[in-house]
């Protein structure tokens, strides 16, 4: 709750949030609460999820990433090649 209190605190007072952390330890689940119950209506939050694969240029120009490429098709054998006896 503490640190739902300071971002809280701090996005009212209009000061830009960084919130670091190791995986697993709640960053998410903070600013999800706090951004759904502790800020007034004024507040309007959007979530935005990336992925490994997420470039920041796509996200800067307000792009859509480029989806993963087909995988190749399976390979075929090679065709048989057929020799006609010279006449």
């Amino acid at each position: 709750m503490r640190y739902g209190h300071v971002l809280a605190t701090m996005t009212k007072a209009g000061s830009n949030v960084l919130i670091t952390g190791a995986v697993g330890v709640g960053k998410t689940s903070i600013v999800a609460s706090t951004l759904s119950g502790a800020l007034d209506d004024t507040f309007m939050s959007t979530t935005i999820n990336f992925s490994a694969q997420t470039a920041s240029t796509a996200v800067s120009n307000g792009k859509n990433p480029k989806p993963n490429p087909k995988p190749n098709p399976k390979p075929r054998p090679p065709s048989r090649m057929v020799r006609t006896p010279k006449p």
